[in-house]
């Protein structure tokens, strides 16, 4: 089946629910009640990577990631880049696959084993990945769509649980941590949408990169400040620093009478989307990838995604089954993928800028001056 083009607007769906995955799930604990100002230091952090980003897919119609790696370093650097990237996106496929495993195992299936419930979930994943870009985007938009629904009917059922006085004093943290909780949380939800470079050479005709990430950077933005925010008026700073889950804690504390109860039941249904979602982008990257540097056919790229997935299930051993090791490990994270979501995206985009200005300077007509001719 040929691979059919996905619109922006469900490629910025797609972006919006990698940014949610881990962010929703553990959030700003640290930064307590200033949490909503980690989240802008967020936004103006990588909002410029944003930029740069889009600008480099626009110098490259119809090319993904591993093209223009390809194209601007040449065959064997690209080559290298390209593995560089499939391990990245194997590793960051094991996190979060670790990560929501053992949340569905905490709040649900406390006597199922770890490993039985991150198989399910990659197999799940292994079906999206292989489905097409254009399915992907749909089911992008579906969860989307899934997602601010409950988003919204459990902000309106949890406004008498809220209290003002929860958002003070303001900016009492240090700011080196506040500072340091907002980059890392950019690097996370922002700063992996990177890797969502490799789709945009199957982005419909006329529809623009900027149009893609501005929707996933705008939803994103928008369900995630409201939600730390409801966090904080709820919760308050200090409870909410010693709690795993904040939005499943808050679920379960909602209730309207008798007809309406367990609403965290939904609420963690609807997360697992998330991780299934962010697990299947992984695998489809780290799949490309692998294609390009085993000139792979198109049509036996589906035949990549398991042996993924068994490395990913056996780094999971590695990246640990608990989650306060999983949020120590990722301190860790935060430096191992700068060099892939801040060192590579402005050097590919310096790159472009000049290939781009040869280019041009090339095609420009060259000027001869006539001489004049007297009559």
């Amino acid at each position: 089946m040929p691979n059919r083009p996905i619109s922006a607007r469900n490629l910025g769906c797609l972006i919006s629910l990698l940014a949610m995955s881990s962010l929703l799930i553990s959030g700003f604990n640290r930064s307590e009640n200033d949490m909503w100002f980690t989240m802008i230091v967020t936004l103006v952090g990588f909002f410029p990577l944003m930029l740069i980003t889009c600008r480099t897919a626009t110098l490259h119609p119809g090319r993904g990631l591993f093209d223009i790696l390809e194209i601007l370093c040449g065959k064997w650097i690209g080559k290298i880049l390209t593995v560089a990237l499939v391990i990245y996106g194997i590793g960051i496929c094991s996190i979060v696959l670790c990560n929501f495993a053992e949340f569905l195992k905490d709040i649900a299936f406390p006597d199922t084993p770890f490993y039985f419930i991150a198989v399910c979930m990659a197999l799940v994943a292994i079906y999206l990945a292989n489905s097409g870009i254009e399915n992907m985007g749909k089911w992008a938009l579906t969860v989307t769509i899934a997602i601010c629904t409950v988003f919204v009917i459990t902000l309106l059922l949890s406004v008498n649980l809220m209290d003002v006085q929860n958002l003070f004093p303001i900016l009492q943290a240090k700011k080196s941590t506040l500072l340091a909780e907002g980059l890392y949380g950019g690097m996370i939800c922002y700063g992996e949408s990177f890797l969502v470079l490799a789709f945009c050479g199957d982005l419909k005709r006329g529809d623009s990169p900027y149009k893609a990430y501005g929707i996933g950077y705008a939803i994103g933005f928008v369900v995630m400040i409201v939600t730390f925010l409801r966090n904080v008026l709820i919760l308050g700073g200090v409870l909410l620093q010693s709690t795993a889950y904040p939005p499943y804690v808050i679920a379960r504390i909602i209730k309207v009478g008798e007809f309406l109860e367990h609403v965290e039941s939904i609420v963690s249904f609807v997360y697992i989307f998330l991780g299934i979602t962010k697990v299947a982008v992984c695998l489809r990257v780290s799949a490309l990838g692998l294609e390009k540097v085993m000139h792979t056919k198109v049509e036996e790229r589906k035949y990549l995604s398991l042996p993924i997935v068994f490395f990913v299930l056996a780094l999971c051993v590695f990246v640990s089954t608990n989650v306060a090791q999983i949020l120590k490990f990722v301190t860790v994270y935060f430096y191992l993928a700068i060099p892939f979501l801040v060192v590579l995206p402005v050097v590919l985009w310096i790159l472009s800028e000049v290939r781009h200005a040869r280019q041009k300077k090339a095609a420009a007509p060259e000027r001869t001056v006539q001489p004049q001719h007297s009559k």
